[in-house]
């Protein structure tokens, strides 16, 4: 039990630390997003996201977000939210160039995945039905709803 509570304290030392402290966002339709996680913590085994707006997050979601953007390395990991609900085509600004970008559906499975070769693009998500989606960019990940 001393071990786990160490290892949960180092993880929330080091997510504590990079969470929401980066410059690096995605732009949907010039819009930033309008929260972004600022610390990590655990609640038992689940993970809570702590929001910027003062609001945490303790469902599969979380946890799902928590897992994409920490797959480039939990140092270097990024969850934000947009506002709004968008249409078939959005514009995205402040991607990282020569990298994939993938939307995931809220269950995790993947829906879209293009290459990025410029830090703007338009993206169609004509083929997405209408729901809550995740954005992943290297290690961003931005929650976003799809009309």
């Amino acid at each position: 039990m001393r071990i786990i509570l160490t290892i949960c304290f180092v993880v929330l030392s080091v997510v504590s630390t990079f969470a929401g402290t980066n410059d690096n966002v995605i732009l949907f339709n010039g819009t930033k997003p309008w929260r972004t996680v600022v610390m990590v913590s655990y609640d038992r085994d689940d993970v809570v996201l702590h929001w910027s707006d003062n609001t945490t997050m303790n469902n599969g979601m979380a946890r799902l977000m928590l897992e994409l953007a920490s797959t480039e390395g939990i140092n270097e990991a990024r969850i934000h939210c947009v506002n709004g609900i968008y249409n078939d085509v959005v514009r995205l600004n402040g991607l990282i160039p020569n990298s994939s970008l993938t939307i995931y559906d809220f269950c995790g499975v993947k829906r879209m995945e293009t290459y990025v070769s410029d830090s703007s693009m338009k993206l169609d998500l004509s083929q997405l039905n209408t729901g809550v989606y995740l954005l992943k960019n290297k290690n961003i990940v931005v929650r976003f709803a799809k009309q």
